[in-house]
């Protein structure tokens, strides 16, 4: 494929929908990159992305996990605060992060503290578990494209 060395795949899910198609697994049209993550594990078949199987429930929480996933990269394995977390994660307004953040508590995914500066953020072992998958799909996506793999998600 030597047209994916002249030409950069630069945004992560053109990325992973190449790669699903490389491999030979389909790609489903207008997945989140959370979607695309489960298909690059085997973690789901994509028959089940089939736009008339998916309900309007599945399809917000297919974009809250994908907002998680760039929340737990920006926060990354060491203790940030709130908000450069949330400048980092391009979330649209303090009110947004916040309910981001009680969310990913809630999963399990982070802990914040509060301390004199204010409140800090630092993943927990599911965050970082979660990471890891993000980690795995993230090499698989670097090995298509060359750009992608002068990115760090660290």
């Amino acid at each position: 494929m030597k047209w994916v060395e002249r030409v950069p795949l630069l945004n992560p899910v053109h990325a992973a929908r190449f790669l699903l198609w490389r491999f030979g697994t389909g790609c489903p049209p207008g997945l989140h990159i959370s979607q695309y993550l489960e298909l690059a594990l085997d973690l789901k078949d994509p028959s089940e992305f089939e736009q008339r199987h998916i309900s309007d429930q599945a399809r917000r929480r297919y974009l809250e996990e994908s907002v998680f996933l760039v929340s737990l990269a920006c926060i990354g394995s060491k203790q940030i605060a709130f908000n450069e977390w949330w400048h980092r994660a391009n979330l649209a307004n303090a009110e947004h992060a916040i309910m981001t953040l009680d969310s990913l508590v809630k999963e399990g995914y982070v802990r914040k503290s509060l301390n004199v500066e204010g409140c800090s953020l630092e993943l927990t072992r599911r965050g970082f578990a979660r990471l890891g998958e993000l980690d795995t799909f993230w090499e698989k996506l670097q090995r298509v494209s060359p750009v992608l793999a002068a990115i760090s998600l660290n």
